[in-house]
């Protein structure tokens, strides 16, 4: 399955970060490379942009969900109350 082989080449990397490094190896591998390194830098420029770019889609999925836990019907779902319960949930949750 897809999440096996996620999990499979993250622990590929993980291990060769702590081969790497051994047991100065920092939480974040990438922190262990060089502030100067270009291939370094792009690739801690890309976990950013995948942290920042995920967020609106799992908080979509758990706004969604928690409407659907309350019984709120599809058709009552306007732009107005799903702004509204975005506002809400991201004060409660940040």
């Amino acid at each position: 399955s897809s999440f096996a082989i996620s999990i499979l080449i993250f622990g590929i990397v993980a291990s060769l970060g702590f081969l790497t490094f051994g047991s100065a190896s920092s939480g974040l591998i990438l922190n262990n490379y060089s502030t100067n390194d270009t291939l370094m830098t792009l690739s801690r420029v890309a976990v950013a942009l995948s942290i920042v770019f995920s967020y609106p889609l799992v908080f979509v999925g758990t706004r969604d969900g928690i409407l659907d836990l309350a019984n709120v019907p599809q058709e009552n779902r306007n732009n107005a109350m799903l702004n509204n319960h975005t506002f809400v949930l991201i004060g409660i949750l940040t």
